[in-house]
C-alpha cells in the first residue's frame, strides 16, 4: 500500500508490522534511534522530510505479504485515532519543571499542581507507550482506540462514585498483577483505565478531586511501566515511570513518588545498568516506609553487580536494619498488593545480592526462606517471585552440591505457565547456564540431563534462543 504522508503513526505501524525495536529500526532506514523515538512520540504531529519518506517507501515496498497486512491493520487503527498534539512538543515543553529529556528529577512538594494538566495528558497519556510496547499490536490498539472513542464523548461531570470505582479498579488490577500476572490482559486493561482517569482529570476543576486523580494516574503508570518492563520493552517501560513520576510530584505524594524510583531503577538493574540503578537511588533521597526498604535492596543488587563487595553488604545490612525498624504498614498498600515489599520478595531480593557475590550457602538459605514463605499459602505474593527464587536455590545448589540436585530444583521453574515466563526468568537461566558449562561435571551424565532441560526449555520461549550450544 502507498503512503501519500509519512508521520510518526506510519512510522509506529510500520516498525511494529517488521516486528523491530527501535534500534533494529533504526538500523534498517539509516537514521538515529533518537529519531525514530522522536517521531513516534510525536506520532500525527510531525510530517517526515523527503529523504526519510523516500527510506520508509523502500523499507514498505520491500515487506512481506503477512508484513503488508500487519502494517495494513496497523495503519487503519491508527488512522481512526486524534491527533494527539499538532506541535508535536516533547514532555519538557508542556510539563513545567519537567526534566523528561535530561533524566533528571524535581523534588516533590506538597500540593497538587494543575497547572497544564491538559497539555501534559496529551504527551503523557495515550501517546505514553508509542515508544515502544508492541504486544498483540492490534489487540491493544483496538482496546485504546474504543477508550478514546469512549472518552470522547462522555464529556458529563464525573459522578460521586467516579474516584471510588477507578480505585477498586486499580486494585483489582494491582492483585491481578501479583497473584497472576497475565501481562497482556493486565496491560490493555491498565491502558484502559488510564485513558479513563485522563478524561476525569481534564473535567475535574476542584484540586482537591485532582490529587486524587493525579495519585490514581501515578499508581496506573507504575503498574504499566513493570508490565512493559515484562514485556521485554525498557524503553516503554522508563517513559511510563517518568509520567508516573511527574503526577506523583503534582500531587504531592512522596510515598508513590519513592516506589517510582523502585520502579526506575528496578528497571535498570534487569537490563544491566547497575550505575544507572545507583543513581535512582541517590535521586530518591531520603529512604523510608517500603519503597525505602525495596530501595536498599536494589542498591545491595547494583553493588553486587558492580563487583563492590564491601558495599554490598554494607547495602545489605542497611536493608536488615530498616526491616526491623519497619512497622510492616504503608499508605501504598491501599493501591493494591504489588505496591507491598513481602517477606518473600525481601528474601528474594537478599538470595539474587548474595549469588552475585558467589555466597552460595547464603544465596541457598536466602532462596530457601523464600519457598518457606509460599509453602503455607501459595498465593500469598507474586508466584514471579518464587520462580526467581528456584532459580536463584538452583544456581546455588549447583556450585554446592552439583547438577544433579540443582535440576531437580530448578524443574518446578521450567515447568511455569507461558505468563510467567518474564524476561527476569531468562536472565536468571542464563546465569545457571554459563555457571553449568564452566562446571567440572558439565561433561557428566547430570551435567549433559540439565544442559538438555535448560536448552529444551529455550527452544520453547521466544525470549531465549540457543545459539552455539549457548543461550543468547
Amino acid at each position: 500500500m502507498a503512503i501519500i504522508k509519512w508521520t510518526g503513526l506510519e512510522v509506529a505501524a510500520l516498525r511494529m508490522a517488521l516486528r523491530d525495536t527501535q534500534e533494529q529500526f533504526a538500523d534498517r532506514i539509516g537514521c538515529s534511534v533518537e529519531a525514530v523515538g522522536k517521531w513516534e512520540r510525536r506520532g500525527a504531529g510531525i510530517v517526515l522530510g523527503a529523504k526519510y519518506s523516500e527510506c520508509m517507501d523502500t523499507a514498505c515496498r520491500r515487506l512481506d505479504d503477512e508484513q503488508k497486512a500487519r502494517f495494513a491493520q496497523l495503519t487503519a487503527c491508527t488512522s481512526e485515532l486524534p491527533s494527539q498534539k499538532s506541535e508535536g512538543l516533547d514532555l519538557a515543553d508542556v510539563v513545567p519543571g519537567s526534566h523528561a529529556g535530561t533524566g533528571s528529577e524535581v523534588p516533590a512538594h506538597d500540593g497538587g499542581d494543575p497547572t497544564n494538566r491538559r497539555e501534559a495528558l496529551q504527551v503523557l497519556g495515550i501517546s505514553a507507550l508509542s515508544g515502544g510496547v508492541s504486544i498483540a499490536g492490534l489487540v491493544n490498539d483496538a482496546a485504546r482506540e474504543s477508550t478514546v472513542l469512549m472518552n470522547a464523548v462522555e464529556r458529563s461531570p464525573a459522578d460521586p462514585d467516579s474516584l471510588h470505582d477507578a480505585a477498586e479498579d486499580l486494585y483489582r488490577l494491582a492483585s491481578d498483577y501479583a497473584t497472576d500476572p497475565d501481562v497482556a490482559r493486565i496491560f490493555v486493561r491498565l491502558t484502559a483505565l488510564r485513558d479513563q482517569i485522563a478524561a476525569a482529570i481534564q473535567r475535574i476543576g476542584r484540586v482537591a478531586d485532582l490529587r486524587d486523580l493525579y495519585v490514581l494516574f501515578s499508581a496506573t503508570c507504575v503498574l504499566l511501566a513493570s508490565v512493559s518492563h515484562d514485556l521485554a520493552e525498557p524503553q516503554a517501560a522508563v517513559a511510563q515511570a517518568r509520567a508516573a513520576s511527574r503526577f506523583a510530584e503534582l500531587a504531592g505524594h512522596r510515598a508513590l513518588l519513592s516506589w517510582v524510583f523502585c520502579t526506575r531503577a528496578m528497571i535498570a538493574s534487569w537490563w544491566g545498568r547497575p550505575g544507572q540503578v545507583l543513581r535512582e537511588v541517590d535521586r530518591a533521597g531520603a529512604k523510608y516506609g517500603v519503597a525505602g526498604l525495596r530501595l536498599r535492596g536494589l542498591e545491595a543488587r547494583a553493588h553486587a553487580q558492580c563487583g563492590n563487595r564491601e558495599s554490598a553488604l554494607a547495602a545489605l545490612h542497611a536493608a536488615r536494619s530498616h526491616r526491623e525498624r519497619w512497622p510492616g504498614q504503608d499508605e501504598l498498600a491501599d493501591l493494591g498488593p504489588i505496591f507491598t515489599f513481602s517477606s518473600a520478595r525481601q528474601h528474594y531480593y537478599d538470595a539474587t545480592t548474595f549469588a552475585r557475590l558467589g555466597d552460595w550457602k547464603k544465596a541457598e538459605r536466602e532462596a530457601e526462606a523464600v519457598v518457606g514463605c509460599y509453602r503455607p499459602n501459595p498465593a500469598s505474593s507474586w508466584p514471579v517471585t518464587l520462580t526467581l527464587a528456584q532459580a536463584d536455590l538452583a544456581r546455588a545448589r549447583l556450585h554446592i552440591e552439583g547438577p544433579r540436585v540443582a535440576l531437580d530444583t530448578l524443574l518446578p521453574a521450567l515447568e511455569v505457565s507461558a505468563v510467567q515466563r518474564l524476561p527476569q526468568f531468562h536472565v536468571a537461566l542464563r546465569a545457571i547456564h554459563k555457571d553449568l558449562l564452566s562446571h567440572p561435571a558439565a561433561a557428566d551424565p547430570d551435567g549433559r540431563m540439565m544442559l538438555d532441560a535448560i536448552r529444551t526449555f529455550a527452544m520453547d520461549t521466544t525470549t531465549t534462543k540457543v545459539e552455539d550450544g549457548r543461550l543468547a
